[in-house]
């Protein structure tokens, strides 16, 4: 039973997850779905961008440009290994905190303790952006009472 409910549960959200942050070398990113369509291909471009250039530039040319083009593409591709290592590193650490079958000592509260951190983020975010998208909402309708529904009974009355 518990071996069940592990695969089903843990395991296979462990997997997708390890699958995404594998995936990043392969050019198929986890950040598909947090850049626009045209960066979708960029860490598996950016990878093939500086084995390409750094060996153009080695043997052939040496050129400034070429340089700064590497450097770009090494950046791309540090970030875009540097997010899924940071998505993995939380995952496995909320699984920690969530992990009640012993007590937690030393390396494994510790870890406990970052997934918590992580969790305190991620809804610190949420609760923010659901207070930031209500404010914006108040700011649109006292925009439309005031300018527009005021304003055009204002000039329906008297004409101003």
């Amino acid at each position: 039973m518990l071996t069940k409910s592990l695969e089903a549960d843990v395991f296979k959200q462990l997997n997708a997850t390890l699958t995404q942050s594998i995936a990043v070398i392969s050019g198929d990113s986890i950040f598909r779905s947090r850049w626009p369509a045209w960066g979708q291909f960029l860490p598996g471009l950016s990878a093939l961008t500086v084995i390409i250039l750094t060996i153009f530039y080695r043997f052939r040319m040496q050129h400034p440009t070429i340089r700064t083009i590497i450097y770009i593409a090494l950046s791309l591709l540090i970030l875009s290994l540097a997010d899924s290592i940071m998505i993995l590193v939380g995952v496995l650490a909320v699984l920690s905190y969530f992990f009640f079958s012993f007590e937690r000592r030393g390396f494994v509260e510790e870890v406990s303790r970052v997934g918590l951190v992580f969790m305190m983020v991620y809804f610190g975010a949420v609760f923010g952006n659901t207070v930031l998208t209500r404010v914006q909402i108040f700011i649109g309708q006292v925009d439309f009472l005031v300018f527009k529904w005021l304003g055009g009974t204002w000039q329906a009355l008297f004409g101003g």
